[in-house]
């Protein structure tokens, strides 16, 4: 069977408990999470502010543990994911028929292409110099707008921390 992974994300605040229901299912190899390579350590979650990116795979069993885990979670905390909220991003090796059964078990929409997320570009190709072309001329015309201040390296290396 060949692997196919999906990105869940559910907008809601998530707690440590959240991200140790994800790890037992793990470690119990009820959900696999992705890898970036071969060898690389799969991951299952990340967590950005108030928003929880999941990672599992497009397969019903994979996609019944992640509806368990966040229902068990909204039993405990009583806190309810807004599903209207909650999107869902597949591979391209997913099929249509895994998308469906993937939809129907979370109850949540899909979308075709995140544009960005904080700012940052979520889909990165090949090409990676013209996906980050408009970051370095941001800061360089920002470093431009400094030339005239008289400013230490201190005062610098703050405002280029602070603009990158």
């Amino acid at each position: 069977m060949s692997r196919r992974s999906i990105v869940i994300v559910p907008v809601s605040f998530m707690c440590k408990g959240f991200t140790t229901l994800l790890t037992k299912a793990e470690l119990e190899r009820r959900i696999r999470g992705v890898s970036i390579c071969r060898g690389a350590p799969r991951v299952t979650n990340l967590l950005f502010v108030d928003d929880s990116l999941l990672f599992c795979q497009a397969t019903p069993k994979e996609g019944e543990v992640v509806e368990e885990i966040l229902q068990t979670y909204e039993r405990a905390l009583g806190q309810s994911i807004n599903l209207e909220k909650s999107l869902v991003f597949f591979s391209s090796n997913t099929t249509d028929i895994q998308k469906q059964q993937m939809l129907q078990i979370l109850g949540v929409k899909e979308v075709v292409k995140f544009e960005s997320y904080l700012g940052l570009p979520t889909l990165i190709g090949r090409t990676k110099y013209h996906t980050f072309a408009y970051l370095k001329d941001r800061v360089w015309k920002i470093l431009q707008g400094w030339k005239g201040m008289l400013l230490s390296r201190a005062s610098k290396e703050i405002l280029i921390k602070a603009v990158a």
